[in-house]
């Protein structure tokens, strides 16, 4: 297939081909809903929950908060930090103060649960505090304290999600201390 593109079809024609989705972006005239309008409506919503969802599993080794929810708060803190709005942010690591504390139970070593640690690591990225730090660490620690024979956590089950999830904390975790061995941890 590649030797077709590279051969058969002359790079102007190639660039002709893809010209038409370039008049697929809008940066003018959003109308009712920018991005920016969008996003602030999505947060407010989240923030207007008065509870944090919870893993609903059957099994007694894993409780904490759920996956879905970590992610949804890491996609808001990061769009809090590239709008710059101070406020929003400290209202969203106030909506998360709760798990800073033992009243939300935490097997902390299961891969749907430790996913968690996104949330703390990008508030710390955000300037928000210090133990946001400490906790974020706990959970990509403790995916490697108990490896496989082969050098693996014990929590790949070779599922899309806990793949991404494993590598989304260690990246997050390499973000923060800058030690190349948690890359080799999410690869």
């Amino acid at each position: 297939m590649k030797a077709f593109w590279c051969t058969k079809v002359p790079p102007f024609l190639f660039c002709l081909l893809l010209e038409p989705l370039t008049c697929c972006s809008r940066t003018e005239e959003w109308g009712r809903y920018s991005p920016h309008k969008a996003g602030r409506l999505t947060i407010e919503e989240l923030l207007s929950r008065p509870k944090l969802m919870m893993l609903n599993y059957q099994t007694p080794e894993a409780k904490g908060i759920h996956y879905a929810e970590a992610c949804k708060e890491f996609g808001a803190v990061r769009f809090a930090v590239a709008l710059k709005d101070t406020e929003l942010l400290a209202r969203l690591a106030q909506r998360y103060a709760i798990a800073r504390t033992d009243t939300i139970p935490n097997s902390a070593n299961h891969v749907d649960v430790n996913v968690f640690g996104i949330l703390p690591l990008e508030l710390y990225r955000a300037g928000i505090g210090e133990e946001f730090l400490e906790q974020g660490m706990k959970y990509a620690n403790g995916q490697w304290e108990d490896q496989l024979p082969g050098g693996l956590t014990r929590q790949v089950c070779y599922w899309i999600d806990d793949i991404w999830m494993i590598a989304a904390l260690q990246v997050q975790a390499y973000r923060v201390v800058e030690k190349p061995g948690y890359l080799h941890r999410a690869a």
